[in-house]
């Protein structure tokens, strides 16, 4: 059997990016679907 050696760099990229309509940002998106409002819009 072969010895073999790890070596173990964990690296984690994590980013996100939204655009949502009636909202400046996810959390405000999020409030505004428990709130009920509707943020569908027709595009152009």
């Amino acid at each position: 059997m072969m010895n073999q050696k790890y070596q173990s760099d964990l690296i984690a990229i994590v980013g996100m990016a939204c655009r949502f309509t009636e909202a400046n940002d996810h959390n405000q998106f999020w409030q505004n679907l428990e709130q009920g409002i509707n943020s569908i819009r027709n595009s152009k």
